[in-house]
């Protein structure tokens, strides 16, 4: 019979490298979108997309048995992963909080010039 062999579609259509094809695909026509249009407030737009652009590597690593088990390591680390993240980010703004903190100009209380 000819058609479409469909025991695997659905397991296909809902499997994690299908979903980064897909994605792919959108940012690619955002791009295009985006390239095409006249507003010149496009660049951090561009290199967002741009940046999405890495998730070839975890479609790559189908192909790549290292790739494969370096996507398994940062998959099993994902929550030590966000905690370093987020103590980071955290730092980074403390850090920043005293900084403007020691660089502000206080205001001349004595009436003097």
């Amino acid at each position: 019979s000819s058609g479409i062999n469909a025991e695997y579609g659905g397991r296909f259509l809902t499997s994690f490298q299908t979903g980064i094809d897909m994605v792919l695909i959108a940012t690619f026509c955002l791009l295009l979108a985006v390239a095409n249009s006249e507003a010149s407030d496009n660049n951090f737009i561009k290199n967002v997309i741009r940046l999405s652009f890495s998730f070839r590597i975890l479609r790559l690593s189908r192909h790549s048995l290292l790739l494969n088990s370096l996507g398994t390591a940062l998959k099993d680390a994902s929550r030590e992963l966000l905690s370093v993240t987020l103590f980071l980010f955290v730092i980074v703004f403390l850090f920043a909080c005293l900084e403007y903190l020691a660089e502000v100009k206080e205001p001349d209380l004595t009436g003097g010039k």
